[in-house]
């Protein structure tokens, strides 16, 4: 089992953890590393690395708000996938918050260096189940994936504007489609 702790500047990973940012989420999908630190120390915004017996094996940025946890960012690092270290952060991130409503959102579409598909199936593996609905913000659009089944989109606001502190902070405010008014976004990515 894998232990945290919160990210600051003077972490001793901090530039692992910028490099591992930087690789693993495209640039639209990325807000600035200065900026992710800033807000990461408002209540109900965490930033925290995770390590396995002193090892850096990766890290999560997530908001909550009440009893719902939004993980924006979560990454491993590359020659440590695919044993089991994302669960066991999905697994820490639920301790953490004692949250039981987790979501995210995952890009639709073009994949970045396949890692959309990949986002995908993890979270897909790990319980969280595509809820039918998109949230497009500027000009990218995303699934949402979740545990819950009562997603409203006045959640997935108050989770937003947890994350970006006020609302239009990004490009512009998210446009949030549920289950019902999705059809004509879909992307071929069989998840929306």
């Amino acid at each position: 089992m894998v232990n945290n702790q919160p990210i600051t500047k003077h972490s001793p990973v901090v530039g692992k953890v910028k490099k591992l940012y930087k690789t693993g989420y495209a640039l639209s999908e990325r807000i600035s590393f200065t900026a992710l630190m800033s807000r990461s120390r408002q209540a109900g915004n965490h930033f925290l690395a995770f390590y396995d017996h002193g090892l850096f094996v990766g890290f999560a940025y997530f908001v909550t708000v009440g009893k719902m946890t939004m993980v924006q960012y979560l990454a491993v690092q590359p020659a440590l996938r695919s044993r089991g270290y994302g669960t066991d952060i999905l697994k820490q991130i639920r301790f953490y918050t004692q949250t039981d409503k987790l979501l995210v959102t995952v890009p639709s579409g073009q994949d970045f260096a396949g890692g959309n598909h990949q986002q995908q199936t993890f979270y897909l593996q790990n319980g969280l189940l595509a809820k039918g609905a998109a949230i497009i913000v500027g000009n990218d659009r995303f699934t949402v994936l979740s545990n819950f089944g009562d997603f409203t989109k006045a959640d997935y606001l108050a989770l937003y504007n947890q994350f970006t502190g006020h609302r239009g902070w990004f490009v512009s405010d998210p446009v949030i489609h549920l289950a019902d008014d999705v059809s004509q976004y879909s992307t071929g990515v069989g998840l929306l």
